[in-house]
């Protein structure tokens, strides 16, 4: 009984540090999916940004482009 004993004792132990080691190695996965996953949306967010900024930027060229189209249309009696 005894042998029997110290035997699940040991398979327990195992099993223990088995899962022991899944555990961490799980834990790094997270860790490393979690920094993955804010490397991503801070660069999805700043190219978000700068694809508004352009956006602004051609808006008020063209905004301003027909400005002067209109003005000078309007000089010219057209």
């Amino acid at each position: 009984m005894d042998a029997r004993l110290v035997d699940l004792r040991e398979t327990a132990t195992g099993n223990k540090a088995f899962l022991d080691g899944h555990v961490s190695s799980m834990e790094c996965v997270s860790t490393d999916a979690k920094r993955k996953w804010h490397e991503f949306s801070m660069k999805a967010e700043d190219n978000a940004k700068d694809v508004a900024d352009y956006s602004s930027a051609k808006h008020c060229r063209m905004e301003s482009l027909l400005q002067q189209w209109y003005v000078k249309s309007s000089a010219s009696g057209g």
